[in-house]
């Protein structure tokens, strides 16, 4: 009778135990499912390297359940375009959307405050501050560079600040840095108005048609290579400082082409904008302009411990 008994407090507890398991599961599960984070990033093509970003982004999805979906707009898409995207991600499930600004001025517009609850910008905002943008110093980083350019090359060389007109805050900042810097050097200093919407190689060949050996400041790493076209195909010393951190970037650094490279932690942005959703106590009322860093690197920094882990973040 005894044996019969604990055989049955046995199965009893057993059955409990499933019970009881099977409830922790479920609510386990529910709770995940509950605190699933959904992150869309909608980022402007116009031959911009995103792959710092995506890398900073992933990494920072990683222990956690927050899943990213990376959205790469067709190569000049409108802002109408841009700000439908992000409707739609936000329709299907997107908790928020980072956004990449194609044309700063004109997404500002059509947002006018709307939906800064769901949208943060990343690298390339809009002149609003009522929304977040997980941003560098840009125009910070172009008053280092012309200060670089004051400090590098003596008083008689010519400074071109190449304008492409572009419809991102981000580089029209990045060149304003660069032009108030100059302005108190004394130094002769021209604005090279190029149409990105043309040939930029025979435009900038036709800027260098003179006997001048000049410095040439660029800031807008999407015309990059064929700004060095241009220059490649003139005799006469041409210096080019750049603010970029694209791979062909790297390459003209790596082929002394460049004097400097001002390297933006894309990587950087990419981490703290995905982490300021996964963890928004953490990044509450944060400055992203101080967290966000950039390095100013020559040639010989390049193969440095620092600098080479920046500029190769996928080589192991």
């Amino acid at each position: 009778m005894r044996k019969y008994s604990r055989t049955i407090l046995i199965t009893i507890g057993i059955f409990l135990f499933v019970i009881l398991l099977e409830y922790l599961t479920f609510n386990i599960y529910r709770k995940i499912k509950r605190e699933e984070i959904n992150i869309s990033i909608v980022l402007f093509d116009d031959g911009k390297d995103w792959d710092n970003l995506k890398a900073g982004a992933e990494l920072a999805t990683k222990n956690s359940n927050a899943e990213v979906t990376l959205i790469r707009m067709a190569n000049n898409s409108s802002s109408e375009e841009q700000l439908d995207t992000i409707k739609t991600e936000i329709a299907g499930g997107a908790d928020k959307v980072l956004v990449a600004a194609g044309d700063s001025e004109r997404l500002g517009e059509l947002l006018d405050g709307s939906l800064r609850d769901k949208v943060i910008f990343v690298a390339s905002g809009i002149d609003d501050k009522r929304y977040v943008n997980v941003s560098p110093n840009n125009y910070q980083m172009g008053v280092d560079l012309g200060l670089l350019i004051n400090n590098n090359e003596k008083i008689e060389m010519d400074i071109a600040v190449l304008d492409f007109h572009d419809k991102k805050t981000y580089l029209r900042e990045r060149r304003e840095g660069v032009v108030t810097a100059l302005s108190s050097t004394g130094r002769n200093t021209e604005i090279w108005e190029i149409d990105a919407e043309n040939n930029i190689y025979e435009q900038v060949l036709k800027y260098l048609n003179d006997d001048r050996n000049i410095a040439i400041t660029v800031t807008s790493e999407e015309y990059l290579e064929d700004v060095m076209r241009g220059i490649s195909a003139v005799s006469k010393e041409v210096k080019v400082y750049v603010i970029g951190n694209s791979d062909a970037a790297v390459y003209f650094l790596d082929n002394k082409q460049l004097e400097y490279l001002i390297f933006p932690d894309e990587f950087g942005i990419g981490y703290a904008a995905v982490n300021s959703v996964i963890n928004p106590k953490e990044y509450k009322n944060k400055n992203y302009k101080n967290i966000i860093r950039y390095k100013i690197i020559s040639r010989p920094d390049m193969y440095t411990g620092e600098y080479e882990k920046i500029l190769f973040p996928f080589v192991k």
